[in-house]
């Protein structure tokens, strides 16, 4: 009887470390004999994102990550058989963290540029979209960039929009004020409050952004900037392995609707598609 108990406990810590390699979490089993402890070491994915930028990466009332950008991450790294786990930080820092191996990739609206591209290897964009300018309601005397001269425009430090309006003002006829923000979240308040005249928001998010906040602001002008998002990875050989496996996974997800279907929930309409 002893025997039996024995191997019936056996066969069930057997079945317990299958399940564990197949999961893929990591774990300290016990085995049967002599009390020897089995390591199995889970597939880790470190990933950074802000949690501040509705409606792409932001805090819901379970004060659990939640948005586009941390679904679409969350469903790659199940279809390559990873675990996610997220850094939180201020956008500008999340590429020092990545820099300095802290982390594997960002899920944070991350633009891909010809200067970023000459650093970074991306995967494959999962978002296409625009940038545009909003404005307070009621506001007649901004319709496009050239509208924006002795006014302040606020954007998010260290993003593609920032580096895109000190390029177009180099020559400073325009001589506009750019007011750079830590925190983008306050942005929206800022303009409605007057404070600043405008900011410049992708199309993807801008409207979710506007409706979410109540406040009275509203688009203005056309798109004037291709907004591409990518996960972006440091240069090395093994990441050009994780890249191929990122790219595969996000074809896949093109392919069975699955993008298509994260970006109407949170987006309210279909930016997964190259215009």
């Amino acid at each position: 009887m002893k025997q039996l108990k024995a191997g019936m406990l056996l066969g069930i810590l057997s079945m317990v470390i299958l399940l564990v390699c197949a999961c893929g979490k990591q774990a300290v089993v016990a085995s049967q004999q002599g009390g020897q402890q089995v390591k199995v070491e889970e597939k880790v994915l470190r990933v950074g994102t802000s949690g501040r930028s509705l409606p792409m990466s932001y805090k819901n009332d379970k004060q659990q990550l939640d948005g586009y950008d941390v679904e679409v991450m969350l469903e790659i790294a199940k279809r390559i058989g990873y675990k996610v786990e997220w850094t939180t930080g201020e956008f500008s820092g999340l590429f020092g963290m990545l820099d300095a191996d802290k982390i594997d990739t960002i899920a944070n609206q991350v633009e891909t540029s010809n200067q970023r591209k000459e650093k970074y290897l991306f995967s494959a964009p999962y978002v296409y979209s625009g940038s545009q300018l909003a404005v307070k309601k009621g506001n007649e005397s901004i319709k496009s960039l050239e509208d924006l001269k002795g006014k302040k425009i606020a954007v998010g430090l260290g993003t593609n929009k920032e580096q895109f309006l000190r390029k177009f003002d180099t020559d400073k006829k325009v001589s506009m004020s750019i007011v750079t923000y830590e925190d983008p979240s306050g942005i929206v308040y800022d303009v409605a409050n007057g404070r600043v005249d405008a900011y410049i928001v992708d199309g993807a998010s801008g409207l979710i952004k506007i409706e979410v906040s109540g406040l009275p602001l509203e688009l203005v002008g056309k798109p004037f900037e291709d907004y591409i998002i990518a996960h972006p990875f440091v240069k090395n050989e093994k990441n050009k392995e994780l890249v191929e496996l990122f790219n595969k996974a996000i074809e896949e997800m093109a392919k069975d609707g699955t993008l298509s279907k994260l970006s109407m929930k949170h987006l309210k309409q279909d930016v997964t598609k190259k215009k």
